[in-house]
């Protein structure tokens, strides 16, 4: 004989994978939007970042002037005399190697930025997949 108790419980045997599809991809949603998220926050993050950087430069310049001419000082202490031409032009070149090597710097974190971009979105992709269908752990 069948109790109303034993009915109730073949019923949500019945919703339950149903039920259990729904959750598992609610589950891989969250998981992918998370990752989605992470990717959006690095992007946001690295521009503006360049962003700053661009519109505040004069303030880099002016450290490094600061920077070269503090170095000026100090090997005018150390050695005594050197012409001011001379100190003046090592300033200035060193200016340009650092404005172009900050200009490399720069182009190369965001070009690496859209390749960092792409690992996350492919990860996202390996994680909803294996989330969908995980393999057999045992």
């Amino acid at each position: 004989e069948h109790s109303p108790h034993s009915s109730a419980h073949s019923e949500s045997r019945v919703l339950n994978p149903c039920v259990r599809m729904l959750v598992h991809g609610v589950a891989i949603a969250i998981v992918v939007a998370g990752v989605v998220c992470a990717i959006t926050g690095f992007v946001l993050m690295v521009i503006q970042s360049v962003l700053s950087l661009q519109d505040h430069w004069q303030v880099y310049q002016l450290g490094a002037q600061n920077v070269a001419s503090a170095v000026q000082k100090l090997v005018l202490h150390a050695t005594g005399s050197i012409p001011k031409e001379v100190t003046e032009e090592i300033s200035q070149n060193a200016l340009l190697k650092a404005e172009e090597l900050l200009s490399a710097i720069v182009a190369e974190i965001v070009g690496n930025t859209w390749r960092t971009v792409l690992e996350f979105l492919m990860m996202a992709l390996y994680i909803a997949f294996w989330l969908s269908t995980p393999m057999p752990v045992g």
